[in-house]
C-alpha cells in the first residue's frame, strides 16, 4: 500500500499528463484477493487460538477469548510477518 502511495505521489510531482501516460492503478502494486484470503486464514486461526484456550481453561470469559483471538498473529509471529509484507 505505501509502495503505491509512494509511487502515485512520484507520478504527481513529475511533469506528466494523465491522458498520455496514467497514473500506477492500486492493482499493480496490491493483491485484492491474496490479501482476503490471508485476513479470512487469520481470523479463522484467531478463532481457533481463542477456542482452544477456552476449552483448556487458559482464559475464561468471552472478553478474555476475544483477546487471545485478536492476539493470535503475535502469538505466531511468521503468520503475522507474512501479512504485512
Amino acid at each position: 500500500m505505501t509502495e503505491w502511495l509512494l509511487r502515485r505521489r512520484e507520478f504527481r510531482l513529475a511533469e506528466h499528463s494523465e491522458e498520455a501516460d496514467p497514473p500506477p492503478p492500486f492493482s499493480a502494486f496490491y493483491d485484492l484477493a491474496g490479501e482476503s484470503i490471508a485476513a479470512v486464514v487469520h481470523m479463522v486461526m484467531g478463532a481457533g487460538v481463542a477456542v482452544l484456550m477456552t476449552a483448556w481453561g487458559q482464559v475464561t470469559g468471552g472478553f478474555a477469548a476475544f483477546a487471545v483471538g485478536v492476539s493470535a498473529d503475535a502469538e505466531h509471529p511468521t503468520t503475522g510477518r507474512r501479512a504485512s509484507s
